[in-house]
Order: C-alpha cells, then sequence, then structure tokens
C-alpha cells in the first residue's frame, strides 16, 4: 500500500473516532492535496454547531485530529471544511479585500477590516502584497485580530 493510501486510512480511522466522540455522523472525503496534505470535506445536516462562529470550531477540530496523531505520524498536515464553509468564507474575505482595496485607492486612506481567523488575515495579506502600492499589517490580539490596508505613502497623522 502506497503512502498516501496508509496515511488516508489512517487519517479516515481518526475522523472516524472524533465523530464517534462528538455524536455525529457526517459524510466525509479525504483527498491528498500534496506529499503529507490532506484535504477533509465534510457534509451533512444540521453541522452549525461543529461550524461554529465564522468557523472557529472547524479550526478547533482540526487542531484536536492533530493532536491525535503520534509522533510516527505527525507530518501529516490537515484542511477541514465543512458544508463548503470555508470556501465560501474565503470568497466572501476575497471580495471584500477587493473592495477594501479599491477603498484605499479612491481615498488614499487606509482600511480597518474585521476580526479575522489567522488563516484569513493570511488570505488578506497575499491580496494586498500582490496589488503594487499597498501595505498591510495586523492588530489587535485574538480573536479580535484585523488587518488594516494601507495605501503606499500613508503617514500616521
Amino acid at each position: 500500500m502506497k503512502k498516501k493510501d496508509k496515511n488516508i486510512v489512517l487519517i479516515q480511522g481518526k475522523v472516524e473516532k472524533l465523530f464517534s466522540i462528538l455524536q455525529i455522523n457526517p459524510e466525509f472525503e479525504i483527498a491528498p492535496v500534496e506529499d503529507d496534505f490532506y484535504s477533509i470535506k465534510i457534509s451533512g445536516e444540521n453541522l452549525g454547531p461543529i461550524i461554529g462562529f465564522r468557523g472557529k470550531n472547524i479550526s478547533s477540530i482540526e487542531t484536536l485530529l492533530r493532536m491525535m496523531f503520534t509522533e510516527d505520524e505527525y507530518g501529516i498536515k490537515l484542511h477541514i471544511d465543512i458544508n463548503n464553509f470555508r470556501e465560501e468564507r474565503n470568497k466572501y474575505i476575497e471580495s471584500k479585500t477587493k473592495n477594501a482595496i479599491e477603498y484605499v485607492r479612491k481615498t488614499g486612506k487606509k482600511y480597518t477590516m474585521f476580526p479575522m481567523t489567522p488563516f484569513e488575515r493570511s488570505i488578506v495579506h497575499r491580496i494586498v502584497k500582490e496589488d503594487e502600492g499597498l501595505t498591510s499589517s495586523s492588530i489587535g490580539e485574538d480573536p479580535n485580530r484585523q488587518v488594516i490596508i494601507y495605501p503606499g505613502n500613508y503617514k500616521e497623522r
């Protein structure tokens, strides 16, 4: 059996065990993305509580799954999406970032985004970095950490 196939079987067992503990029985699909990185797509009804506010529980489930791996299995990386929440949320973050960039370009003023998870902030920073003449930085403490988008010539007043 290939390493990827072994890892998928291993991940499947961990996911089933976690779902058993959580007393839920959703459908799920595991797919290799690259080397030791796997995507887990979970679907079903009444999964709102395991998604949580702004997807916070999805991140917690990823952490719990990672903790279930032994040191020998440690190199496995997971990305979980439940009922396409993260996919849709990422599209929303990208759209809001593009709107903020447009605002900064038109007004020359900085723009403070709403609180986001570390992964969501990385999306904003990546998009801003691709747009010449703008910069971004994060401020605050989690869970209220935000990204500020600045025009390239911005000076604090």
